[in-house]
């Protein structure tokens, strides 16, 4: 089976969702089915450098901070997380 080069998902929560711990666990997922199930090397996650609990759901997930982007008038945050960095937490207690 190929393997897609490039995968975008893009998520956003309705406000009474917010603070429940729902946008981390889907990020969890995500990062779980393309690295174990679709064999990805390297994931990428952005989010707006203002919206501060975005940015924090990327953390929290594993992904490190890589740079700032400018897009469509705003600043993003560009973070990754590849297999290797995963596999080396996963065996490190």
């Amino acid at each position: 089976m190929d393997r897609p080069e490039l995968i975008t998902e893009r998520f956003r929560l309705n406000r009474s969702s917010w603070g429940r711990g729902i946008a981390k666990e889907a990020c969890a997922r995500l990062l779980a089915h393309g690295f174990d199930d679709l064999g990805i090397d390297r994931i990428v996650g952005v989010a707006m450098a203002e919206n501060v609990p975005s940015v924090r759901v990327l953390e929290k997930t594993g992904l490190r901070f890589e740079r700032f982007l400018h897009m469509d008038g705003a600043l993003w945050t560009n973070y990754a997380l590849s297999r290797v960095d995963l596999v080396r937490r996963r065996l490190t207690p």
